[in-house]
């Protein structure tokens, strides 16, 4: 481990904002804040002047002078021929910064090997953190790289280093980091949007950027363009992982704005549009509005979004991410007219306003049903907040289910990522749905989510989802399809966008004790390097087909965590209180016993099982309490005691894993797998992942180059930065 603390930004290799010049700028002079930047000037000894060698770990590393150099005498190597751990670098000395100011470092370099560039930032009290910005790909010619940065709050200096993090050869000249112009504030925001305008072999304003296991050709094409002579063109030719992309610098933008992107491309694939906020401290977030189907003509791509109430920057990636060719011209980036807004799009979301001709319904509120069933409804004075809401009572049922809804669907944008909440009493399990009206007037069903019961308290239901693209409006049902009754209040829909910690996190881990998941699973993660966590069922230890209580001390000897997943795999929504408190407390016991007193400190519940009563129980024994709600673990929707993941079953692919990973590393968010058993003779064949394909996808973890931690130890990481 590093002696200072590691904080890194995002995976993807984008940079924070940048605020780019529009048409009618001219470029300020830049002043470059690093001395002795071409490293020509040396002391007595030979050594640069403003330059320190640094290493740390295990390896076996030189750093020196070098005449192989880009411009002048002199460049910067750094040779490791062997590496256990760590990494070395040149550190020029901090130069003095402003907070919230962006700006942009260049250097010159020539790799054996991939390398990084982190940014070290110092604040007052002289605390350095450090944040990873971007990937740089191995060359043996010279290549000119370049990143923004956009200092966070509270930071007083910064020193751009370029690192070598495994055995190879790294040499490095002509460095420089200047501070940025202010942007254009209206109209076309993009600077140099036809990308007529060249910075030697590239438009100026427009940068390159890729990440993940790929091969990608970037081109300045001078000769074919949607409107006068240039574009540019992204070609991959070998993939396993990640995206290659044009983008434009950064440009500034009002929080809960509407805006519309639009550019002429042609390609080979199918693209995606992806757009990036930056609240102006380096946290980014990212929707992906569209994904333009392949064109052999040119063809105009389009997305309106909405800005979140933090951001302060925008760009948009139009990207591929397999095999193909994608090129682009035109760009634009305008403040929408019109549209859907930020905000909660529900009307009388609490249900306080009743209907002015109808003193028993709230207002622009109606109710439904269908299939064979009795149900009564009411508007209640039983509430979450204020004094109203709606209540259903169904006393017999054959078939289907009934509902409270808004009287006008809620108009939405197509693949724009959503958050829904709503707050709800009930004694039986419900569900959440929606129909989605698409463009062309057809109608399509989306599943949203499965509250459990939570009859003796008011609990929070929570979920993200992304509408599906083409779609203009949706209609929400929070339905009880069983005999019991249903009360909910203070609903909320609005647009969202991850608030990613400082770097991805995965964790990967295994619910039940299956004995197979430690003679199948555990040799594929130790092959990988990789840890865990394994929520244990503690009176099934010992019990055929589950582990012993041997194996799983010994899983815990190998590195990984162990969690509780009850005493016997009780719906803990359906106990009465006193064995809830039982399936919590007996089961963290009994384990800790087994390992002789190590803490047990994260929960996984069985079948998901969540409501306030329950949570306010768990927090007694435990930290976290991991559910099986579908989603990404990030800062503006973390809840240790509701942790959301991704659920592995037989269907699950590695491309599955794949997308999961590019996900968590385009939003910084944390990344939660749920495997059960990894065997060919499961005892469930539903959730089983068979030994070739948990070794295929813990490669694809190993490859994507995420940090991988028990939840605990992500628990411990996240925890500061919230």
């Amino acid at each position: 481990m590093r002696k200072i603390r590691l904080l890194f930004t995002v995976l993807v290799s984008l940079g924070s904002a940048c605020a780019p010049l529009g048409a009618k700028y001219v470029h300020a002079a830049s002043t470059n804040l690093i001395a002795n930047p071409s490293v020509e000037t040396l002391d007595s000894s030979g050594n640069p002047v403003n330059w320190t060698p640094n290493t740390w770990g295990t390896s076996a590393t030189t750093l020196a002078v070098t005449h192989d150099a880009h411009s002048g005498n002199n460049a910067l190597s750094v040779v490791s021929t062997s590496r256990s751990s760590g990494d070395a670098k040149w550190m020029p000395d901090p130069v003095t910064v402003t907070s919230g100011q962006t700006y942009t470092y260049t250097d010159y370099s020539k790799a054996s090997v991939p390398t990084q560039l982190d940014a070290a930032y110092t604040d007052s009290s002289g605390t350095v953190s450090y944040y990873y910005l971007s990937t740089v790909q191995p060359s043996t010619n010279w290549q000119k790289n370049a990143v923004d940065l956009t200092v966070p709050a509270g930071e007083v200096k910064v020193a751009v280093l370029h690192i070598l993090p495994t055995t190879g050869t790294l040499i490095t000249d002509d460095f420089s980091l200047s501070a940025q112009a202010p942007p254009p504030t209206s109209g076309n925001l993009i600077a140099n949007p036809s990308m007529e305008i060249a910075n030697g072999s590239a438009p100026a304003d427009w940068q390159t950027d890729q990440w993940g296991t790929n091969t990608a050709k970037f081109s300045y094409v001078t000769n074919d363009g949607y409107t006068g002579s240039a574009s540019v063109k992204v070609q991959i030719t070998s993939y396993s992982s990640g995206d290659a992309k044009w983008y434009f610098k950064p440009v500034a933008v009002q929080p809960d704005t509407t805006y519309t992107y639009s550019d002429y491309y042609k390609s080979t694939i199918d693209s995606r549009v992806v757009v990036r906020f930056d609240d102006g401290s380096g946290n980014y977030t990212y929707i992906e509005p569209a994904d333009p189907a392949p064109a052999n003509n040119w063809a105009q791509a389009s997305a309106t979004f909405t800005t979140p109430s933090n951001a302060k920057y925008v760009t948009v990636l139009h990207l591929i991410s397999a095999l193909g060719t994608l090129q682009t011209d035109d760009a634009s980036l305008v403040a929408a007219q019109g549209g859907p807004t930020a905000g909660n799009l529900f009307s009388n979301p609490s249900l306080e306003t009743p209907d002015p001709t109808n003193a028993n319904l709230p207002l622009g509120w109606q109710h439904g049903d269908w299939g064979t069933n009795t149900a009564a409804f009411a508007y209640s004075n039983d509430a979450h907040t204020g004094n109203r809401s709606v209540t259903i009572q169904m006393s017999n049922r054959s078939s289907g289910a009934a509902y409270w809804h808004t009287t006008n669907p809620l108009p939405v944008m197509g693949g724009q990522l959503y958050d829904f909440t709503d707050y709800y009493k009930s004694n039986v399990p419900t569900e959440i749905d929606a129909d989605v009206t698409m463009k062309n007037g057809s109608t399509q069903s989306l599943y949203v989510g499965s509250p459990f019961a939570s009859p003796n308290s008011w609990t929070k239901f929570e979920t993200q989802f992304t509408v599906p693209a083409n779609a203009v409006s949706i209609m929400i049902y929070h339905d009880i399809f069983s005999v019991g009754y249903l009360t909910t209040d203070d609903y909320n829909l609005s647009s969202f966008s991850y608030q990613g910690f400082k770097r991805p996190l995965v964790s990967i881990t295994d619910d039940d004790g299956f004995s197979n998941f430690y003679t199948n699973g555990l040799p594929v993660l130790q092959k990988y390097g990789l840890p865990a966590t394994a929520y244990i069922i503690s009176s099934y230890v010992g019990s055929p087909n589950f582990m012993s209580a041997a194996q799983v001390q010994g899983l815990h000897q190998a590195g990984v965590e162990i969690g509780s997943h009850s005493v016997d795999h009780a719906d803990l929504s359906t106990l009465s209180a006193s064995q809830q408190d039982a399936e919590l407390k007996n089961s963290q016991a009994t384990l800790q016993g087994i390992l002789n007193g190590t803490p047990v400190t994260d929960y996984a519940a069985p079948y998901g099982a969540y409501n306030q009563q329950i949570v306010t129980d768990a927090q007694k024994y435990y930290q976290t309490y991991r559910g099986v709600m579908s989603g990404y673990n990030a800062k503006n929707n973390f809840d240790p005691m509701n942790l959301q993941v991704q659920n592995i079953t037989s269907s699950t692919t590695t491309s599955d894993i794949q997308s999961w990973l590019q996900k968590a590393a385009a939003t910084n968010t944390w990344l939660i797998l749920v495997y059960h058993e990894v065997s060919n003779n499961p005892s469930d064949s539903t959730y089983n992942t068979p030994p070739s394909a948990f070794d295929a996808q813990m490669a694809a973890i190993k490859q994507s180059g995420i940090t991988v931690d028990t939840v605990s130890q992500a628990t411990q990481e996240i925890a500061p930065q919230l």
